[in-house]
């Protein structure tokens, strides 16, 4: 996989707020992982604002994505912004002049309508029985997944019960990466965090 350079690893944060959140943060941009998406719904303004100053300061600005208060996306010069199920509706409302975008998927069939040339990739979901919301089950094979993601007009990032050992298996899908949530945050200390990223690092080079 090393050899594809577009083959991404995506953090996802947790909702809710966790101890030494923003120092795992910075842990796992330094660790192997290309991206962190920034997901906390029930954030002010003025907590998103606290949330990304640090981060931004440590120069990780340009690997962060927003779900939410897109409006800091060019404030703080981030990446780009991440439209979920209710921000689809109406894209070129919340978009702006920001020219990353990703979306959220949840059935292989959404793939063949998404506009060529708009969104910077898909986060496709569940693909695995997920690890941070109990119940959360595939509804779709991963074969069906895989013909969809055939013929998608951009790349596709797995999500939901990612793990290491589902890497290989991810990218002979054809899938453009993997996003990680439950994996990464169970971590409780620097320590654990640190064999979960290289975990990431051995399978990625399979």
């Amino acid at each position: 996989m090393s050899s594809v350079p577009s083959f991404r690893l995506i953090a996802i944060t947790p909702p809710d707020d966790i101890p030494n959140e923003l120092l795992f943060a910075r842990q796992i941009l330094s660790g192997g992982v290309d991206i962190l998406h920034i997901r906390k719904p029930s954030y002010s303004p003025a907590q998103m604002r606290n949330y990304l100053t640090p981060l931004c300061e440590a120069g990780l600005g340009d690997r962060l994505v927003l779900h939410s208060h897109f409006e800091y996306a060019e404030t703080f010069g981030l990446r780009g912004i991440h439209l979920n199920e209710a921000a689809k509706r109406q894209p070129e409302a919340v978009r702006g002049g920001i020219r990353k975008v990703s979306l959220a998927i949840h059935e292989p069939a959404e793939l063949a309508h998404i506009p060529a040339g708009v969104y910077e990739y898909a986060l496709a979901s569940p693909f695995f029985p997920s690890l941070s919301k109990e119940g959360y089950l595939p509804r779709y094979t991963l074969a069906e997944w895989g013909a969809a993601i055939a013929v998608a007009p951009c790349p596709v990032v797995a999500l939901g019960g990612v793990v290491p050992q589902h890497l290989s298996k991810i990218w002979k899908l054809g899938c453009g990466g993997a996003a990680f949530l439950g994996y990464l945050w169970q971590a409780k200390t620097e320590e654990k965090l640190a064999e979960f990223l290289n975990s990431l690092k051995e399978y990625n080079h399979e």
